[in-house]
């Protein structure tokens, strides 16, 4: 089915993005706005819309089909414009599926190990360069702190020395992000393209009135 090959693809993302996610903002100037991000991997090229208002996320994915993800409060809310309807699942998910391996420990004291020093400027801000590796791949990102703290996903019990917590409170947008297995391959690039400071209407964090609830434990019972 279509529908469940772009909303496996966007989960791919979700998780993905969780990488960074931060769980507390301690007042920093939150990024309020919108960043458009070319997303690549597996041979396949997507754009993605990254809305963010507070701790209030909108993505809108445009591949085969249009899906949009929210992320309000506790909730993850998948939306399928094209049938008017939307799936819901707890946050705490993603949490839940990185419980199944065992992470290694960070502290912000290690943040430094991350920041190789090098500098460049992308979509005309000063971005930092950082390398983060383990066991299984490496990511590199590019990052600037000239536009506030941007709120990823958050992975609610992801526990306190994470890498997801050493990065907490970094006040950075990613700019580039670039993931690699332990073989060097690149597997997935996500490259802001645009920019934009603007006001978020609350209504785009809402599910529309006429959108009905989508059962997901029928769907993935179905032969």
């Amino acid at each position: 089915m279509k529908n469940v090959k772009s909303i496996s693809a966007i989960l791919t993302l979700i998780f993905f993005i969780a990488l960074f996610s931060g769980n507390n903002i301690f007042g920093q100037k939150t990024f309020e706005g919108k960043i458009k991000y070319k997303l690549t991997g597996g041979g396949k090229t997507a754009v993605m819309d990254y809305f963010t208002k507070g701790k209030n996320i909108r993505v809108e994915v445009n591949d085969v089909e249009k899906v949009v993800m929210i992320m309000k409060g506790k909730d993850i809310l998948i939306l399928m414009p094209g049938q008017k309807m939307y799936m819901k699942f707890p946050s705490d998910m993603m949490s839940k599926k990185g419980n199944n391996t065992e992470e290694k420990e960070f502290s912000p004291e290690d943040l430094p190990k991350f920041k190789t020093g090098k500098s460049k400027k992308i979509n005309g801000y000063n971005c930092d360069q950082y390398i983060i590796t383990d066991e299984n791949n490496t990511v590199e990102l590019w990052a600037t702190k000239e536009l506030g703290n941007f709120f990823f996903l958050e992975a609610p019990d992801g526990g306190e020395k994470s890498i997801q917590s050493a990065f907490n409170n970094m006040g950075f947008v990613p700019m580039i992000i670039i993931s690699k297995n332990k073989a060097g391959k690149e597997e997935m690039k996500m490259e802001a393209t645009e920019i934009k400071k603007m006001s978020i209407e609350s209504s785009m964090f809402d599910v529309p009135g006429n959108y009905k609830e989508f059962d997901m434990k029928n769907m993935f019972n179905q032969e």
